[in-house]
């Protein structure tokens, strides 16, 4: 018996390109142009959002 997944889905485009889900973005509150870190371990891939700060010394 097949089962279907519950949790969201995205395709990966030509160029290499995937849509992080709108229920995801919202959820851990992804806006456009924040960075993430991929990490791969065998056949599993993890995504984290990174806080990047700036390195110019505060005045």
């Amino acid at each position: 018996m097949q089962t279907l997944s519950t949790k969201p889905l995205s395709r990966i485009k030509t160029k290499g390109q995937t849509t992080v889900p709108k229920e995801i973005r919202s959820q851990i509150g992804l806006i456009e142009g924040d960075v993430l870190e991929w990490a791969v371990e065998g056949i599993k891939v993890t995504i984290m959002p990174k806080r990047l700060i700036d390195a110019a010394p505060i005045p």
